[in-house]
């Protein structure tokens, strides 16, 4: 597979977790079962990068990936909702630990 389509199909991947995520969590579905589907896309995105992406475009996307999820985090906190920390802030193991929702 072409490197730039095995970027954009993980990039895709990632984006339609959060937007699966944050739907459920707007249909009041268990925020276990909403963060469930955040673990699983990033999963599939990581398995894509593994098995059809070099190492530093891979290790790019990942880390793009990263700083937009800190990112959304401090600027745009509602939009992480399916999958942040909303009701475990001693959770030390997220990456929106640092913040609290408003």
């Amino acid at each position: 597979m072409n490197q730039v389509l095995a970027g954009v199909l993980s990039f895709l991947v990632v984006v339609a977790g959060v937007a699966a995520a944050n739907l459920m969590f707007d249909r009041k579905t268990g925020h276990y079962i909403s963060r469930k589907v955040g673990h699983i896309s990033g999963g599939v995105a990581a398995l894509f990068m593994v098995l059809w992406m070099d190492f530093w475009p891979a290790f790019g996307l990942a880390s793009g990936a990263a700083l937009g999820l800190v990112l959304l985090r401090a600027w745009r906190p509602r939009s992480l909702r399916g999958i942040g920390g909303t009701g475990r802030p001693h959770a030390y193991a997220e990456v929106t630990t640092p913040w609290r929702y408003p």
